[in-house]
């Protein structure tokens, strides 16, 4: 695809106003003389006369207008009510047809622009004593006239003869046309073009303002306020001289609102962003010395709680399993497992009566975490670190990862009644099946039966009473019993109506004994093959095509020629065998019901391991998952099980951190543990060994490729918004495409507004249930001799090895406050430097997270030790144009570059002013060409990258 670049035009008129002496003639209105020869013709198309008609043609001005319609505003920059516009740009209003703003135009500066027959003024809003307003809304005494503002003598205004300098025509084409091609393009298709009209001043931090679109000229400002024929010149402007201006009334065609925020543009908030080795983070000291069931420890016992997150210089506390044999607190920390190890197993304890009997006696004691998905309830745990339960005994003998599996409890303690009403919803669709189900067993066992008495009859009679249903009972994968019957002559006979009233009339009695029963012959002899009657055919023309069904009833339908396999010799006790087996429930009513519920059964979720086979028709077996991210909960309890020590962080600072896996899986242990002890307790129909939480990170900041956009189109979330989409707003958005083309709408309507964000909540709300996405694997995968943080996960977070925390990114500055949709991805180094090639591999963060006010983190999937070979990028993303200045840092010297245009190349701009008159440092002989101008105030996308290595400890 050929690449596309932005093109300016200074201006641009059409029409007869293009071929008249604006210099020449005064008045209100522009006329134009205009000369036409006219002549007749007779039938046959020959002229008979002619005559010259002159004419003077008098043209709409400035002072014919009061009002626009506000359909052709196709753009608002900023838009209204916007409360963070970057003080450095610059506001704009922009108009759907190319020539609009020259349409009415009088005047020109000179023999090369022309001055627009609107301006754009850009006010400041009173704020009480803090701000002093520059305008008062009066509302005109004609409500057919348009409104008009009372300037204040403060007002600060533009210099209307300079406007011509901030106006142009804007339009999208390939690269290396000609200035001609451009305007001709523009011509044959105007809808593809835009014209703009700049307002330059300088606006102030954190301030409200009010954007006015007002008359240019004075004939039209008279007009709109309904003074009729006071001008009498056309080309008289509005106001001769900014301070002339102020303090006048005026009217107004359109106004919006809006306000600048408190920090600079993306380039200058960047540059603050300073890289730092963040240090001694991560820990938190709690009290042990008493946690009670009498383990009281007189000396006192302070260990270093974990948290989420870590610097990369934070090693674990010696204790528990992580103490080495020479430590000095070696015996302390066995005595404290030992302690716990004993309270934990009296949970159940034997006791021997006075008479023999054993009773079972269970007591109130702390939980052993995760013993349903290690397989332990109800066995001990032991204190010894060569245990084979390396991860439960770990989890459950060390205060400190108790306590983090005890936050997890807390959540479903403090969120029980919405858990357990959100598992019963989800529940609602499995037992409409399991009822389906448990009506099929029933069923199939009072058939059961039934059948029990036909197989005690001779198989001939049940084969005779059968012969209704020999059409839809399948003998061969392509036949049914009747077709496979009326292959043979003989067959025929067995099988028409006479024979079958007769069989069923002769009696027991009038059998010669003689006569062999059929089930035990082959009939009559070897000659009368069932099967092998037609020895020589391959084909037969219109034989029925037969498809079997899983209950053995078959559909028949013509086709024109089919191939038939050879022949092969049947008894007639195959046929009866056949028959007999159709007809048991348990292949009938299971298959039937077996097919109707398949679609659960992919569904179906459990974790226990049956050593036995499974009733085919047993209940679907389920539990409810939950997908939202589960650091918010711990967030919102205290940063400090996030990341303990965030106070030291300075302001402006990019720094590294590391997942803590172990505190993670602790806590999500407790928390699933928890939680299959709830729906125990309230009767869910699941086992306890469901992971229902495995989601800790927010994942949703993933970026979907086009294959996940395929697969995404495909999963329930994805139709069900589709449908809701087309049932509100009908075929126009009816597919996918369109969905996802209204998301990537560089200026949405509401409409498109409201279906680009209906769509990225669909995409963040599946992204949270791929599995791929997760941060534990299922509980009940876990092995056993795993140390707790090394059990593998799914997906990008693969954890096949120990110590294979994730890093993470924290940045705590401005930047991300003002700029929220800032792309931060890393790329390698090449040289020394990123590499920022168009085809550079990106890594982009894995998950994200944020700590207010001021604090985001990204997790990306790499590890420590190659945290040196990346730089991390931050660049701006720009889905529209915007205009304005750079803002350069304190203490440096702007450059003299198009991409280094700032607001210091204007030492002599008065404070809040206009740029009106003024000439920049730089670019001087290009000042007074007005599409030159718009092109250097188009702000460049910015990118910064800062080195991984200047972060990391040391």
């Amino acid at each position: 695809m050929a690449q596309r670049i932005n093109y300016f035009l200074p201006y641009m008129r059409q029409g007869l106003t293009t071929l008249a002496e604006h210099k020449t003639v005064s008045g209100q209105r522009l006329v134009v003389p205009v000369k036409l020869t006219v002549t007749a013709n007779d039938i046959s198309d020959n002229p008979v006369n002619s005559g010259i008609v002159e004419k003077n043609i008098t043209l709409l001005g400035p002072g014919d207008i009061l009002g626009i319609n506000e359909n052709i505003i196709s753009r608002k920059a900023p838009s209204p009510n916007t409360n963070n516009f970057e003080s450095s740009l610059i506001p704009f209003i922009e108009f759907s047809e190319p020539d609009f703003l020259w349409r009415f135009s009088s005047l020109q500066n000179d023999d090369k622009n022309w001055i627009p027959w609107l301006a754009l003024i850009v006010l400041k809003t009173g704020n009480g004593d803090k701000e002093v307003g520059e305008f008062e809304k009066i509302q005109n005494s004609r409500k057919e006239l348009p409104p008009q503002i009372q300037l204040k003598p403060n007002a600060v205004l533009p210099d209307l003869k300079e406007s011509w300098r901030w106006a142009h025509v804007h339009k999208l084409e390939i690269k290396e046309v000609s200035p001609e091609q451009v305007v001709n393009g523009i011509k044959l298709t105007p809808q593809k073009a835009v014209c703009r009209l700049l307002c330059p001043r300088k606006l102030k931090k954190q301030t409200k303002y009010h954007a006015f679109l007002v008359p240019a000229f004075k004939i039209g400002a008279e007009a709109a306020m309904g003074n009729i024929n006071e001008t009498q010149e056309r080309t008289l402007l509005t106001w001769e001289t900014p301070a002339n201006g102020a303090g006048n009334i005026i009217p107004y065609y359109f106004d919006w609102e809006f306000s600048t925020g408190t920090g600079g543009d993306f380039e200058n908030l960047v540059r603050k962003l300073k890289p730092r080795d963040l240090e001694n983070m991560g820990l938190r000291t709690i009290d042990c010395h008493n946690p009670g069931y009498g383990m009281l420890e007189e000396n006192g016992l302070e260990l270093q709680m974990e948290a989420a997150l870590k610097s990369l210089d934070t090693t674990v506390q010696p204790w528990g399993m992580d103490i080495s044999n020479d430590s000095e607190n070696i015996e302390l920390s066995k005595k404290k497992q030992e302690s716990l190890a004993g309270i934990l197993n009296k949970r159940e304890q034997k006791i021997q009566n006075e008479n023999g009997e054993t009773e079972t006696k269970l007591r109130v004691t702390p939980p052993v975490y995760g013993e349903w998905y290690a397989s332990m309830q109800g066995k001990p745990i032991g204190s010894e670190t060569q245990n084979k339960n390396l991860w439960l005994e770990e989890l459950n003998l060390d205060f400190r990862h108790r306590a983090a599996a005890g936050l997890g409890v807390q959540f479903v303690k403090e969120n029980q009644e919405n858990l357990m009403k959100a598992a019963w919803e989800q529940l609602s669709k499995v037992q409409k099946v399991n009822q389906e189900l448990n009506l099929g067993r029933f069923g199939r066992e009072i058939s059961g039966q039934m059948f029990k008495r036909l197989e005690k009859m001779k198989p001939n009679n049940v084969f005779k009473m059968a012969l209704p249903l020999k059409n839809k009972i399948a003998f061969e994968p392509d036949k049914t019993i009747g077709a496979f019957l009326n292959s043979s002559t003989i067959t025929n006979k067995l099988t028409n109506v006479k024979t079958q009233k007769f069989l069923f009339k002769v009696k027991k009695t009038e059998v010669k004994p003689e006569f062999k029963p059929i089930v035990n012959s082959r009939l009559v002899n070897l000659s009368f093959k069932v099967s092998g009657l037609k020895d020589s055919f391959t084909k037969v023309a219109a034989t029925p095509v037969i498809t079997v069904r899983p209950t053995s009833v078959i559909t028949v339908s013509p086709t024109p020629v089919i191939t038939v396999a050879e022949p092969v010799d049947k008894t007639f006790s195959d046929v009866v065998d056949k028959t007999i087996l159709a007809l048991n429930p348990k292949k009938t009513i299971e298959s039937m019901i077996k097919s109707r519920v398949a679609n659960f059964r992919n569904i179906e979720k459990t974790e226990v391991t049956q050593n036995v086979a499974e009733d085919e028709l047993h209940p679907v077996k389920w539990y409810p998952e939950f997908h939202r991210p589960m650091y918010h909960f711990l967030r919102s309890m205290s940063q400090d099980y996030i990341l303990p020590g965030l106070e030291n962080v300075p302001q402006n600072t990019v720094g590294l951190l590391q997942t803590n896996r172990r505190f993670i899986e602790a806590f999500m242990v407790g928390l699933n543990h928890e939680m299959a002890s709830e729906l125990l307790w309230r009767e869910f129909p699941t086992d306890h060994r469901g992971s229902y939480f495995r989601s800790f990170w927010d994942t949703s900041i993933y970026s979907v490729d086009d294959n996940e956009k395929e697969q995404f189109r495909k999963t329930e979330i994805g139709l069900k918004l589709l449908e809701q989409i087309q049932k509100k707003y009908g075929d126009e958005f009816n597919t996918f495409q369109r969905i996802e083309a209204a998301y990537l709408v560089a200026a949405p309507s509401d409409i498109v507004k409201e279906i680009a964000d209906a769509y990225e909540n669909a995409i963040e709300k599946w992204l949270l249930t791929r599995d791929e996405d997760k941060d534990i694997d299922k509980l009940s995968n876990w092995k056993k001799e795993n140390r707790l943080g090394d059990n593998p996960v799914p997906g990008k977070l693969n954890n096949q090895q120990e110590d294979q925390n994730q890093m993470v990114l924290l940045i705590r500055g401005e930047l991300l406050q003002k700029f929220s949709n800032t792309l931060i991805y890393l790329v390698k180094k090449t040289n020394g430097k990123p590499d920022l090639t168009q085809s550079a591999e990106r890594t982009h963060p894995v998950f994200e997270g944020e700590m207010p006010p001021d604090i985001v983190f990204l997790g990306f999937p790499i590890k420590k030790e190659e945290s040196a070979d990346y730089f991390v990028i931050f660049e701006e993303r720009m889905t529209e144009l915007r205009f304005g200045l750079d803002e350069t840092p304190e203490n440096s010297v702007p450059g003299t570059g198009e991409n280094d245009f700032s607001w210091q190349h204007f030492p002599e701009l008065p404070t809040e002013g206009y740029l009106d008159g003024i000439q920049p440092a730089i670019f001087t002989q290009n000042w007074n060409n007005a599409a030159f101008i718009s092109k250097v105030m188009v702000q460049k996308q910015v990118r910064a990258a800062i080195e991984l290595k200047k972060m990391l400890p040391g």
